[in-house]
């Protein structure tokens, strides 16, 4: 069995794909500050959400995931545009705003915030929002610690700037960490007799010797030597995908 596994080089990085499907409980949320120059709300919090992890991918290493995973959103940061926003998100009117915001410290500005209506909005730009992680980027593999969505990341939704979610699924992190190492494809050498499984070798040229060998012990019987090739999935179930040929006497 060869499990060809990346610790460095360029494969020591990679890039997560997901997709947030829903937003649920909210546990605690706490407004961290209020950026008046560009109306930014920066938010604390810990709220749990459901994502759908579709793929992991490092420099040659990789593939789908698809699984639904439960995750935490610790904070975001939610950018307001239009003054009729501002106007429920402070319960004022919207001749108010200018006034409102220019006169009043960022702490009353703080309290005034209309939690509610910041978490409909957050919520309606979170949901169904496809996020990409890249995750590693040096030259030495590090294991995967459930990053959703980095500071960097681009967005569809225009008004959510900044979003740190985590997946707390360890079976999921395993998984992926596997995957991108390599360590879920399974390259097994085996000698078969008229279909059966004779033994099993660590690399190709033990396989074809021995295939050899037994061919002449055994004359008149279809002796092969095959590379096959095997994929581990989430549960840890393998599953045989193709093989190759590699010697036969037939």
């Amino acid at each position: 069995m060869n499990l060809k596994k990346i610790k460095d080089g360029a494969g020591a990085s990679y890039t997560i794909e997901s997709e947030i499907l829903s937003v649920g409980k909210v546990n605690s949320l706490k407004v961290k500050s209020y950026d008046i120059s560009y109306n930014t709300v920066i938010v604390d919090c810990d709220i749990d959400a459901t994502c759908l992890i579709k793929s992991a991918y490092s420099y040659s290493e990789g593939g789908e995931v698809n699984a639904e995973a439960s995750c935490k959103i610790t904070s975001f940061e939610y950018q307001f545009y239009y003054t009729n926003d501002l106007e429920e998100l402070f319960g004022i009117h919207e001749d108010e705003v200018e006034d409102f915001l220019t006169n009043h410290s960022e702490a009353e500005i703080i309290k005034s915030i209309n939690t509610e209506y910041l978490l409909s909005e957050f919520k309606g730009s979170v949901e169904g929002l496809d996020v990409k992680c890249r995750y590693g980027g040096g030259w030495s593999h590090s294991k995967y610690d459930g990053t959703v969505s980095d500071l960097n990341s681009k967005f569809e939704s225009y008004n959510l700037i900044e979003l740190d979610a985590r997946i707390e699924d360890s079976q999921i992190l395993n998984f992926i960490d596997r995957l991108v190492t390599g360590e879920t494809k399974i390259t097994t050498y085996v000698v078969r007799m008229s279909g059966d499984v004779v033994e099993t070798y660590e690399n190709s040229q033990t396989c074809i010797s021995m295939a050899k060998e037994i061919a002449r012990e055994n004359p008149g019987m279809d002796i092969e030597a095959l590379e096959e090739f095997e994929e581990m999935d989430i549960e840890g179930n393998v599953e045989f995908i193709d093989s190759e040929v590699l010697w036969s006497n037939y």
